[in-house]
């Protein structure tokens, strides 16, 4: 394993499972894993036959973010061309056609810990540290912790976390709402696989809508979310496969969903 690491993916049935690999410096991104990681969700979300994606790191980092050692030097056009790039990773992460699942096996700090909140859930270790520690060396943070940590933890948190730098350990990340979960540091991926397993188990065009009505609603009125879920549930009766979920609750027996019709597969 050379310094630009790896990036290894795994598959648990309907669940594609994506491990960042530089342990040496806790899984910080660089330029060419960055671009690996980017390149790899939007494969693997596309594939029909994954429902779910978990996101972990190798060793005992979840994710430390950028690699400092590519920013102390870097001149104002790299360092933006930098940030940008880790920003298009949460856009990526956000528009995910499924739900990613953020498996935080330890330390998850900066980018890293904002690349989590990106995800649709967070499962932690607990052994996992979480935080902001920008302040603390003259930065802010740049991936949209500023949009995403306030609608985890409240005004009040977010504020107290991105202005001292304190990070926040597991049982203190679950009591505030940045973590949905907490179990030991063996079972945190085997825990984000079972879910993903039990998310495949909706119907993947309801399940879809029901993440964009979540979404579109952070912004918008009482009125407009009632407008966007009749226009949801309606493209589910006509577009998706509500009439096999309705008939398989009325027949008490599991629903068979079918995987969207003219997708690629998995290499």
């Amino acid at each position: 394993m050379g310094d630009n690491g790896f990036l290894d993916v795994a598959w648990e049935g309907p669940v594609a499972v994506l491990t960042i690999g530089r342990p040496e410096v806790l899984n910080a991104l660089n330029g060419d894993l960055l671009a690996r990681l980017i390149e790899v969700l939007r494969t693997v979300g596309a594939d029909p036959s994954v429902r779910a994606i978990v996101l972990t790191g190798a060793g005992r980092a979840f994710m430390a973010g950028a690699d400092v050692r590519l920013m102390v030097n870097a001149s104002l056009s790299e360092f933006r061309r930098f940030v940008e790039d880790i920003q298009e990773l949460t856009r990526v992460v956000r528009a995910s056609s499924v739900p990613v699942i953020a498996a935080v096996n330890g330390v998850a700090v900066g980018a890293g810990c904002e690349i989590a909140c990106a995800c649709d859930i967070r499962l932690a270790s607990r052994t996992a540290v979480l935080g902001f520690p920008e302040t603390r060396i003259g930065l802010t943070v740049t991936s949209g912790a500023s949009w995403l940590l306030p609608r985890l933890v409240g005004r009040g948190w977010a504020r107290r976390m991105l202005f001292t730098g304190e990070t926040v350990e597991a049982d203190e990340a679950y009591r505030i709402g940045l973590v949905d979960g907490v179990c030991e540091p063996e079972e945190v991926v085997a825990m984000a696989v079972a879910l993903g397993c039990r998310l495949a188990g909706s119907e993947p065009l309801a399940l879809r809508l029901s993440r964009t009505l979540l979404d579109a609603a952070e912004e918008s009125s009482l009125e407009t979310a009632l407008h966007h879920e009749v226009e949801a549930i309606l493209s589910c009766v006509s577009e998706g496969q509500a009439r096999e979920g309705l008939g398989a609750f009325l027949e008490k027996r599991e629903p068979s969903y079918r995987e969207a019709p003219g997708e690629g597969v998995r290499s």
